[in-house]
């Protein structure tokens, strides 16, 4: 799996790099290529829709709730 992560990222990064005219010196790449890249992946214990809703659960949070905030100015917020 990890051939295949880094072969795709770099890919991308490449891709991405001519698209927005940024220079990727030669000696970053090789360095990218050269690295043990270590993959982490292990399937949902529950299966798909159990991950939903876990990853629901922190993406849909706020920062700090509406009611404790006391004041709002140009530069500080109280709560």
């Amino acid at each position: 799996m990890r051939k295949v992560f880094k072969g795709k990222f770099m890919a991308y990064l490449k891709d991405t790099a001519t698209k927005e005219h940024i220079e990727l010196p030669d000696h970053l790449r090789e360095t990218l290529y050269q690295k043990t890249w270590v993959v982490y992946a292990k399937q949902p214990f529950l299966g798909p829709k159990q991950v939903i809703e876990y990853l629901g659960r922190y993406t849909h949070k706020v920062a700090i709730s509406n009611y404790r905030i006391k004041a709002v100015t140009n530069d500080k917020v109280t709560f």
